[in-house]
């Protein structure tokens, strides 16, 4: 099992477990491939609050497709098959943490691809190790801001309901926009998109035995809340970020319902890092890479593209740039 020993001289010593995705790996041998030793991209895939680095499987069947690039997905600390540190939590500490990852498998550079409180991550790498960075995708995340009330209510809620069916719920219209959730599934066009949600969620909360997923610990998840509360980049910050990166291409997307990050914290980026590529998707919620699933991938492709051999996309994937 892929595994970095991460934090040994911060004095939070823990497990990171990571997988590497390329068109050369197969998906069953992604728990086994440790490194590569090849001249493809790379690309660093960062999600978000309580989420492992599965969730970026159905992005990956499209971004693996195109055969020069290789993608390093992983568990956040205190999450899924990683360790939980004792230590404090925060989303600098989980950027050292990625320069670590990076280290071990011997990323000298990377595309930086940063969701939600991986948005929050990324900035952080932005501004440790703006070198190291060939491109920058900042994705319904903010520099520093309390959630929408909508979406506090909610998670709260959730803290307190038993019944699994109803949480799911619950939490599913806290990431998707409720037209989203009411559409046939472009994966199963018989049943919508919330039913599809609902099965996962279901099984992912049955005991393990039962194949459901490790729920973290009590410390991890105040470590994740704590991480997103406190979070916070300051203008100055900004501002040297945008002075290091100088040509490294940004892009930023979010959508105009998200319940859980201010849409408006996209725009206030936009407004300071500017040049960039800023994707606004009109009715979309939180979770843009699947409401928006092409759109959001070509988005993502075209960063890449802005420095690397272009990659040929599909015409019917490629949405239009617009300039900020």
């Amino acid at each position: 099992m892929p595994i970095c020993k991460i934090g040994k001289n911060r004095g939070c010593e823990f497990d990171l477990y990571y997988e590497l995705h390329s068109s050369d790996i197969k998906k069953e041998q992604v728990d086994q491939v440790i490194k590569t030793n090849n001249n493809k991209e790379k690309v660093v895939l960062i999600f978000g609050f309580l989420t492992e680095g599965n969730l970026w499987y159905e992005n990956l069947k499209e971004f693996t497709k195109y055969e020069n690039f290789e993608y390093c997905t992983f568990d956040l600390r205190g999450v899924g098959k990683s360790g939980s540190p004792t230590t404090t939590y925060s989303s600098q500490s989980m950027a050292m943490d990625i320069i670590e990852l990076m280290d071990f498998i011997e990323y000298k550079n990377a595309h930086i691809v940063g969701f939600s409180m991986g948005g929050m991550i990324s900035l952080e790498l932005a501004y440790l190790i703006p070198s190291r960075i060939k491109s920058l995708s900042l994705c319904v995340t903010h520099a520093g801001a309390l959630a929408p009330l909508n979406g506090m209510i909610g998670i709260g809620k959730t803290i307190f309901i038993g019944d699994i069916k109803k949480k799911g719920t619950i939490l599913a219209n806290i990431l998707y926009s409720k037209q989203y959730l009411e559409t046939k599934s472009r994966l199963n066009p018989d049943r919508t998109n919330l039913d599809l949600f609902l099965d996962q969620f279901i099984i992912d909360n049955q005991p393990i035995s039962s194949g459901g997923k490790p729920q973290p610990s009590l410390s991890a998840l105040y470590g994740h809340i704590r991480t997103v509360n406190t979070h916070n980049v300051s203008k100055k910050r900004l501002l040297e970020i945008k002075k290091q990166l100088n040509t490294t291409p940004i892009t930023i997307i979010t959508g105009t319902i998200d319940d859980l990050v201010n849409p408006s914290g996209s725009h206030y980026l936009k407004s300071i890092l500017s040049p960039i590529e800023f994707i606004e998707f009109s009715g979309s919620g939180h979770m843009v890479n699947f409401e928006n699933y092409h759109e959001f991938n070509s988005a993502i492709l075209r960063n890449f593209n802005r420095v690397v051999e272009p990659i040929t996309i599909p015409s019917n994937n490629i949405l239009q740039p617009k300039q900020a």
